[in-house]
């Protein structure tokens, strides 16, 4: 699999915040938000799936603005931003069943990606951390639970199993946006971006 040169920071340090969702998928105000918030949101919305290349909502925001709490919506949007947020890729790939500090993952990512800048490997890692520890992605789905311990915020990945209605629904999704057969890479990739194996 080759290591993409760009994309490793895109939401300005800011993860999405369930919050956030909420409101846009309600239509309800986002004034409290500054402009470079909207500009993260903006971002999640796309690589999360919400919206697609023309910014029209899609299936998933549908999903999600029935049940914000939706295990369903949580997976898929979990499972798109791994396919289209290179930092959330390398972590499914590299990060098993196992608990570690900001500073310890941002010294793997760091180590392992050399092309990185520290500000973008800084920014990424935040970015993903911010994503686990405010939207059921960390607690629900298992995959970055954070815990503060004075200033330390230890991510423990856990991972589940996920469920045949997702798995149809990604090879669904790859076959129809990519115009082709799921890969074994992408079997693999979303396996991982599962259970940490």
């Amino acid at each position: 699999m080759s290591v993409p040169k760009r994309g490793w920071s895109k939401f300005r340090t800011f993860g999405l915040r369930k919050e956030w969702l909420y409101d846009f998928l309600k239509g309800n105000s986002l004034s409290y938000l500054g402009n470079i918030q909207l500009l993260a949101l903006k971002r999640w919305l796309e690589v999360g799936g919400i919206v697609d290349d023309k910014g029209n909502r899609t299936l998933l925001a549908e999903i999600l603005k029935k049940d914000i709490n939706s295990p369903l919506g949580w997976e898929l949007f979990w499972v798109s931003v791994v396919f289209n947020f290179p930092t959330a890729m390398w972590y499914v790939l590299n990060v098993k069943r196992e608990t570690l500090t900001t500073k310890e993952f941002k010294e793997r990512l760091r180590r392992s990606v050399t092309f990185l800048s520290t500000r973008t490997t800084v920014n990424a890692v935040n970015e993903l951390v911010g994503l686990f520890e405010h939207t059921p992605i960390g607690t629900l789905l298992r995959q970055g639970i954070v815990e503060k311990d004075g200033k330390v915020r230890k991510i423990t990945r856990l991972g589940i199993i996920p469920s045949e209605e997702v798995i149809d629904k990604i090879y669904f999704i790859l076959s129809t946006k990519k115009l082709r057969s799921p890969t074994p890479e992408d079997i693999f990739l979303t396996e991982g971006a599962y259970n940490g194996c």
